[in-house]
């Protein structure tokens, strides 16, 4: 049996049972209220290539998951909610299941570990490739393990590790913030992990360095047009002049730039200050996905403490690419559906330490999650706001927005977590599991929006000055996604994914029934329109996505545009407006001289089509350039642009460490 690990907490197991090439698994794991619940079963070939893979259960969401692959009769056929297909039987081509357990991995390792390149093309569509790493020595027990570990490329956009030991015996698969790890060696869990960790990290900086590019001397970024988010309009002709890590100067476009300068040609594009992401969970590999689509400010929402120290940490010192990062502290509540992230409190006094121990560590806020019992709410905000926090979150089970801003929230987490008590019965409806976003899709379409409910809460929010974080794109997705479709907030980037991102995103998030069907969509609608009235009140809204970093917050202002907020106003709540609420507006935000040099150069006009945020084609992070072709070719994406020519004493080629 093998422990599922996440955040240092035991949240499942994985079953597995092996017989004559054939191997039975039964996954189940319990995590924020939810997670998936899967049996698969696998039979291989003589060379470790599957033959036959079945998977049935539920996701993570509760959706239903069925999915077969099998070889006869020289074709290979499969079928799951998203697809289905047949080719010509092929030896060399392994076929990679939607979805699957997270042992899946090692199973897959050994026909690719076996080939001389250690690569092979995947069903439907896409490649693996293999990669030993480093030997290591850990101790379990009395006894020294010599753990083999590989990297697989190809199954996401991070890397998976599979961790063997002689013989191939599976020890532990390690997925960024995931590990699994065989039962018996749960003494060495920490070890496992640490080490895990370390070679994840490394393989980060490896790729890190082929992107991150600085020079010692000025930057001139001729030929822009720069966005002024405050006034919400359009510079002419200019040459920004970089150095170190900040704007010195803004120039007119018929000024020279000095011979052998690094110049880099912007093409007559438009120069944004760097975009916000108010809600993310930050992984490593998240980094260069948040700073490629111009991301260079990013609210952390709850995380492993001591991992997210050591991510910020390399990207303060630049080994890794990644946006600035403001933190908030996870407290839970403890309960059967608890998550396993920042600290779990059963009682005030643990609450209070937690809080204290945030605000000791430079915190921002405070994020409360769904199991927190009620009354620890009121003592939680006194104290975090005695010691300079804001506090967040989602509402508790029990508990109705309304008393979560009178008890002392500053900001509501998610669109759903604001509207939720208008359509539930608060003191009986249990939020803590998927529920919270099942009730929110099948009831808020029905929310009267002039209603005095509603029109009494966003008073209440006016009142306070209340912030709310709508997420609407990984909304869109929970409420829309069906099997094998796309989504507003999938649809324009999904297609330059690798193929087995694109199917994952392909799937149902929800087990939404026919009847359900449209109920959902008016619930979709409700969202949208209510984050609009709310915009027309006052209420602050500050761009945020819980989900793939860079991509989704493109889709998350796109989707603020359709919900009829003016797009001049969208770019200045995602630059200026977001920075200066984070408390860094005096640093960024704004392209002035003395400001630091976080911005993003798109071709083309965005305040015209917000949707060419996506094909900026340079990005810099204090003065540090990213071409996010170069980070895009990384991760197996298709570039949506091309670099900008530069010329000068130093090319991109060869930057300065």
């Amino acid at each position: 049996m093998f422990d599922v690990i996440r955040n240092g907490t035991n949240v499942g197991e994985v079953k597995v049972q092996s017989a004559n090439r054939h191997v039975s698994l039964q996954y189940k794991v319990n995590d924020f209220g939810r997670g998936e619940n899967l049996s698969e079963e696998v039979e291989f070939d003589a060379h470790h290539v599957p033959l036959n893979w079945s998977v049935a259960g539920s996701n993570e969401h509760g959706a239903p998951v069925e999915e077969h692959f099998k070889r006869v009769g020289g074709s290979a056929s499969w079928t799951s909610s998203v697809d289905h297909g047949t080719a010509p039987d092929d030896s060399a081509t392994l076929y990679v299941p939607n979805d699957r357990t997270p042992y899946a991995p090692a199973l897959i390792l050994r026909a690719l570990s076996e080939t001389p390149t250690h690569k092979r093309k995947i069903w439907p569509g896409g490649n693996l490739r293999a990669e030993p790493l480093p030997e290591r020595s850990l101790r379990v027990g009395d006894r020294d393990v010599r753990v083999i570990p590989w990297a697989i490329f190809g199954l996401d956009l991070a890397p998976v590790l599979v961790l063997e030991e002689e013989g191939h015996h599976t020890l532990g698969v390690y997925y960024e913030d995931q590990l699994l790890l065989e039962h018996a060696l749960s003494s060495a869990t920490a070890a496992f992990r640490s080490f895990g960790d370390e070679l994840d990290r490394q393989l980060l900086e490896r790729v890190s360095g082929k992107f991150l590019h600085r020079w010692n001397s000025p930057i001139y970024l001729r030929n822009v047009r720069v966005f002024n988010p405050d006034e919400r309009k359009l510079s002419g002709a200019l040459t920004l002049v970089i150095y170190g890590e900040r704007i010195t100067v803004l120039r007119p476009q018929s000024w020279p730039v000095p011979p052998n300068a690094v110049s880099i040609d912007g093409a007559g594009g438009t120069v944004f200050p760097g975009l916000c992401d108010v809600h993310t969970h930050l992984k490593g590999w998240y980094g260069p996905l948040h700073i490629a689509r111009g991301v260079t400010t990013a609210r952390d929402m709850g995380n492993d403490n001591a991992k997210l120290a050591e991510l910020v940490r390399d990207i303060d010192r630049g080994a890794i690419a990644g946006p600035r990062m403001v933190l908030s502290g996870l407290i839970e509540g403890d309960s059967p559906s608890s998550g396993h992230a920042g600290f779990v409190v059963r009682n005030e006094a643990e609450a209070l330490d937690a809080v204290r121990w945030y605000a000791d560590r430079g915190y921002w806020q405070i994020k409360i999650y769904s199991a927190l019992p009620p009354p620890l709410v009121a003592p939680i905000a006194r104290e975090a706001h005695a010691l300079g926090l804001r506090v967040a979150g989602h509402v508790p089970s029990f508990m109705s927005s309304e008393r979560a801003i009178l008890d002392g929230y500053d900001e509501i987490t998610h669109i759903n977590q604001l509207l939720l008590s208008l359509v539930i019965d608060v003191p009986h409806d249990d939020t803590r599991t998927v529920f919270r976003i099942s009730a929110f899709g099948e009831l808020a379409g029905h929310i009267d929006l002039d209603g005095a409910p509603f029109q009494s809460l966003m008073g209440l929010m006016k009142r306070r000055d209340i912030v709310l974080d709508p997420t609407l794109a990984i909304f869109t997705q929970l409420l829309l996604s069906r099997p094998g479709a796309l989504t507003l907030a999938t649809e324009p980037w999904l297609s330059h994914m690798p193929a087995p991102v694109q199917r994952d995103n392909k799937s149902g998030m929800m087990d939404v029934h026919a009847d359900q069907d449209a109920a959902y969509r008016a619930s979709a609608q409700k969202m949208l329109a209510a984050v609009k009235m709310l915009h027309d009140n006052g209420i602050r809204l500050f761009p945020g996505t819980d989900t793939t970093p860079g991509f989704m917050l493109d889709s998350e202002l796109e989707l603020w545009v359709r919900a009829g907020i003016p797009t001049d106003e969208v770019l200045h709540r995602a630059t200026s407006a977001c920075a200066d609420y984070l408390g860094l507006g005096h640093e960024v935000g704004r392209i002035e001289p003395g400001k630091r040099a976080d911005l993003l150069l798109v071709p083309g006009d965005p305040t015209t089509d917000i949707g060419l945020l996506r094909r900026a084609n340079l990005v810099m992070k204090d003065g540090t350039v990213i071409l996010p072709a170069e980070v895009d070719a990384v991760y197996g994406i298709a570039p949506f642009s091309s670099p900008p020519v530069i010329t000068g004493a130093m090319t991109r080629n060869q930057p300065n460490e």
